[in-house]
């Protein structure tokens, strides 16, 4: 049986800042004014991620950015019957 499908919706990449450095990559993000979190990336790191199958890939980034569920709709119920 297939996956099931996942609809997502891309995010600006707004208060995100990526930085190469001679032996890694910095990622900092911005979760309200002036609050910055790091991560440091070795370049082994960053070496693996690229080199790995996409398969791999998105398994491990879809474990770290899992689907919301969808928002149910709000019908009023039918009256069936009516009349």
């Amino acid at each position: 049986m297939p996956p099931r499908r996942t609809d997502r919706t891309p995010e600006p990449a707004t208060g995100i800042r990526a930085e190469l450095a001679a032996f890694g990559l910095w990622l900092e993000v911005e979760h309200a004014p002036g609050d910055w979190h790091a991560v440091y990336l070795p370049t082994r790191t960053v070496r693996r991620l690229v080199a790995a199958l996409l398969a791999d890939r998105q398994q491990t980034l879809a474990a770290l950015d899992p689907p919301r569920p969808r928002p149910r709709s709000r019908r009023p119920p039918s009256r069936s019957g009516a009349g």
